[in-house]
């Protein structure tokens, strides 16, 4: 299932997400001839590589932080009742040859990057996400910004609305992605692109990919969150 695939707009919008899903799959194909590539999100992959070893965590008040830049988000004081834990650990033990005995695989081992989410209730809080931040450079040098996450519900149907968020110091501006994600009990990888052109102050705002969780109540595995930047 994809989302997200059409933007909404001119021809214009929809050159610039062409061209951001040419970038990922040159990306994938380990590089093409073209545009010199955006520099990479090194530090914001290598925070969510790490979200797989995660310690199960209740989350009973808002900012915790689950690796460097990334935490979840949601209003205090409100009821919430959540579980988050890192899929390398959540899911049974992989016996792989050379791995000793109860011993976790790592990255290039077959672990699992990503975590679970267990919402049991959002109580009064008017909203509960997951937030990634970003580097203000090489988004605001970027056109576009691809999003591709890989997941399952824990059952019915889980939405996650993604959208940017540019911080400054009187407020904030947000710009949604084209389609909600919309994940069910059957593993898929969906993708969205946002372009960027139009965006306000983005060279001067603190940028944060924001993923909220549409439904007061649910199970949600994300194996995989992946972003890359189109030029």
């Amino acid at each position: 299932m994809i989302s997200g695939l059409r933007p909404r707009g001119g021809a214009a919008e929809k050159g610039v997400a062409a061209q951001a899903l040419r970038a990922l799959h040159a990306q994938e194909a380990g590089g093409a001839p073209g545009p010199a590539p955006a520099p990479p999100l090194a530090e914001v992959e290598a925070a969510l590589d790490a979200l797989g070893d995660l310690a199960a965590t209740e989350l009973i008040t808002p900012g915790r932080m689950l690796a460097p830049g990334i935490c979840v988000q949601f209003q205090g004081d409100a009821g919430v009742r959540a579980r988050i834990e890192g899929l390398n650990r959540a899911l049974p033990r992989l016996r792989l040859p050379g791995l000793p005995e109860g011993e976790a695989p790592r990255a290039g081992q077959g672990a699992a990057s990503g975590l679970r989410i267990a919402l049991e209730t959002r109580g009064e809080s008017p909203w509960f996400s997951l937030e990634i931040a970003l580097p203000s450079a090489p988004l605001a040098a970027a056109r576009a910004l691809c999003l591709r996450l890989s997941g399952r519900s824990g059952s019915g149907v889980v939405s996650l609305r993604p959208t940017l968020r540019m911080g400054f110091d009187d407020g904030w501006s947000d710009a949604r992605f084209p389609a909600d994600f919309a994940f069910t009990p059957q593993a898929s990888r969906q993708m969205g692109v946002l372009p960027l052109d139009a965006l306000p102050n983005r060279q001067a705002g603190a940028p944060v990919l924001i993923l909220f969780l549409r439904q007061p109540a649910a199970i949600l595995s994300l194996e995989r969150v992946e972003l890359i930047l189109g030029v």
